[in-house]
């Protein structure tokens, strides 16, 4: 595997607000789950609508065909000697982990700067019953035409779901949920209220 120098490259361990100059988008997320993309924002991502080369789809594609043929084996105990508990296993997880750092390092270069990658740190020693900490990855250089100019309509189409405070009710205004057989209409109240007809 080719070293990746992290010195053109923003690296956190714990997700922070933007400082001057930085990325007000949401992160992308970068994680496997069985969805057919490693890219989530907030959704699964296509991987042709992303403008990704396509060497580095197909290593990402590979990535995580590996991780769901070893997830696969230990849930389904396909592999008698899979174990999930023994030292070999955590540290090809971790190794497994690394490699998508340096795959979303490379994703974060295409998108340039304005962008950020968020996934979880294969280093750090987090007790299991803690979620795990985040590492974000961002470029400090400007990124590939292509690819931004595709994250760009991306973020166009999914402004809703992107950004769901933008979607708050005017002042004067209230969301509501309606009730089609009975007619009623629910207005959301307080924790520990039922929601009564609105008037």
């Amino acid at each position: 595997m080719a070293g990746f120098g992290f010195g053109r490259f923003l690296r956190r361990r714990r997700p922070a607000a933007p400082g001057p100059g930085g990325s007000a988008r949401p992160p992308l997320r970068c994680f496997p789950g069985w969805a057919g993309s490693l890219l989530w924002w907030p959704f699964p991502l296509d991987y042709e609508e992303t403008a990704l080369p396509a060497e580095l789809v197909s290593e990402l594609r590979d990535w995580e065909a590996r991780w769901e043929a070893r997830s696969s084996a230990a849930m389904g105990g396909d592999d008698a000697d899979l174990d999930a508990g023994t030292d070999a296993d955590v540290a090809e997880a971790t190794e497994q982990q690394r490699q998508l750092v340096a795959l979303a390092t490379r994703v974060a270069e295409e998108l340039g700067a304005g962008y950020c990658i968020e996934l979880d740190d294969p280093d750090a020693q987090v007790p299991l019953h803690l979620p795990p900490r985040k590492l974000r990855l961002a470029s400090s250089r400007p990124g590939s035409p292509d690819v931004v100019a595709a994250f760009e309509r991306l973020e166009e189409r999914l402004r809703d779901d992107l950004y769901p405070e933008r979607n708050a009710p005017a002042p004067g205004e209230r969301w509501y949920a309606y009730a089609p057989r009975t007619g009623a209409f629910f207005s959301p109240r307080r924790r520990g209220r039922r929601g009564k007809p609105a008037p």
